[in-house]
């Protein structure tokens, strides 16, 4: 039987799809980003009200609903307004030929998402009992933070695996994980300068990628809250503190802008960027930089513009084969010439196929590759991808509740947090082939961990 919180969102989606299906164009220029935060509205409301609600406000379900309708939210309104460095985004919106039938389609694959969250299963995992803390040596985590330091001056390129680019970060993000799960345990002043030591490392390190800071930055959050069974209540406390972590993440995408070159300030470390922050939000052109400096239109503007591709049908169906792409990882294309091409190649090869030919890439969420592979019938993959995704999250809380380190432990932890990567639209194949690398450093910690006696 369906629980009366699943109800609600179901009723409130029904509303919000009748109203999109039956409205004309001009209203939903003007009111979708107020559609979709009614929905979202919706499952922010009913997931608060649950019992150890900290288990499903960090969901894979949530998190993925969060971030996506906050991007929708701002991405329509950025989008349809022209904001933005480019017009790119703008010129393809005006020339959707039926809006109603995409803001349709993006509200069901919110639903189902949500509803592909078992929450029977995830109070069962919330009631695993805990065993004794862990407790380490604090040498062997400034050791962690020291290699996280060295691998900011190393460049591993893997592209004979089939990726592009620099994929240092990984092995970065697999010693963060240990990192911050270590640290958890750490009592008084030491726990959150050691957290503080790890964003400034990465803010150092890869001031060049947003994504990665915030990786790390939900990580903290992630742990800490689950660890200290902190529930989430509005309460005026909970409110301060979270405008204050959503101000930090704020100035350091700032900081990571001006180092980028946003602003033409020329600065030489962050320590001089963090000097031009009111300087750069005061200039003509903040409205435009920001709406790219935080990405506020890629998400809806690929993600709507590879929908009316399928809708008009101006591109063929790919029946699945962009999800099952990483099981030809190992295969080099001289080999088999027909091997499926990625998502973000076939999308951007059809959006901007000059950028592509340069190395250039557009990525498309996830709702959109569902629906360039198998259209409307895209969400029941959406929810079966996500019921499996929610289930690995399951045996995480279990993991995490129980105070075991293993390999388990680390590979489903690495895979959390770097879920939005595959959520926002880097291809299945690349989140799993990131997992996959992560393996063997987390082995060699595990096996680190376990015989040398690390503990206190």
């Amino acid at each position: 039987m369906i629980n009366k919180y699943k109800l609600i969102c179901i009723f409130t989606t029904f509303i919000c799809v009748l109203i999109v299906l039956f409205s004309s164009r001009r209203f939903l220029d003007s009111s979708l980003s107020f559609i979709y935060l009614i929905q979202l509205g919706a499952f922010v409301t009913t997931t608060l009200k649950q019992t150890n609600n900290r288990f499903f406000i960090f969901s894979p379900s949530f998190i993925t609903l969060l971030y996506l309708n906050l991007n929708f939210i701002l991405g329509h309104y950025t989008v349809s307004s022209g904001f933005g460095m480019s017009s790119r985004y703008f010129d393809a919106y005006i020339k959707y030929t039926n809006l109603n039938f995409i803001s349709a389609f993006i509200l069901i694959c919110n639903l189902l998402v949500y509803l592909s969250l078992n929450f029977k299963k995830l109070r069962r995992a919330a009631n695993v009992s805990t065993n004794k803390a862990i407790n380490v040596k604090n040498n062997f985590i400034y050791t962690l933070l020291a290699i996280i330091f060295a691998l900011n001056f190393i460049t591993i390129d893997l592209s004979f695996l089939g990726g592009n680019g620099d994929f240092t970060y990984i092995f970065k993000l697999t010693t963060a994980a240990l990192v911050v799960y270590l640290s958890s345990f750490k009592k008084g002043k030491l726990k959150y300068l050691l957290y503080l030591v790890l964003l400034l490392l990465f803010l150092i390190g890869n001031y060049d990628s947003k994504r990665e800071i915030m990786y790390v930055l939900i990580l903290i959050i992630f742990v800490e809250v689950i660890q200290n069974k902190i529930n989430i209540h509005i309460k005026i406390k909970h409110l301060l503190l979270g405008s204050l972590i959503f101000i930090g993440f704020i100035y350091i995408v700032l900081v990571s802008s001006i180092l980028r070159g946003y602003g033409n300030f020329n600065v030489k470390s962050p320590i001089d960027a963090f000097g031009y922050v009111s300087e750069y939000i005061k200039a003509d052109y903040i409205s435009d930089a920001l709406t790219e400096n935080f990405e506020l239109n890629t998400v809806y503007g690929n993600g709507t513009n590879a929908i009316n591709y399928v809708y008009n049908d101006e591109v063929p169906l790919l029946y699945g084969t962009t999800f099952i792409k990483f099981l030809f990882i190992p295969i080099p294309r001289s080999i088999y010439p027909d091997k499926p091409e990625s998502m973000i190649n076939v999308y951007t090869s059809k959006f901007a196929p000059e950028f592509r030919s340069i190395g250039g890439s557009y990525p498309v969420i996830v709702y959109s590759e569902a629906m360039w592979n198998f259209h409307i019938f895209g969400w029941i993959i959406i929810y079966f991808l996500f019921y499996i995704i929610n289930m690995m999250y399951v045996k995480l809380i279990k993991l995490l509740q129980s105070h075991k380190l293993n390999m388990t432990l680390m590979y489903l932890l690495f895979m959390y947090i770097t879920l939005i990567q595959f959520v926002r639209g880097s291809g299945f194949e690349m989140w799993f082939l990131y997992g996959l690398l992560s393996l063997p450093l987390s082995v060699i910690y595990v096996v680190i961990y376990k015989t040398k006696k690390l503990k206190k």
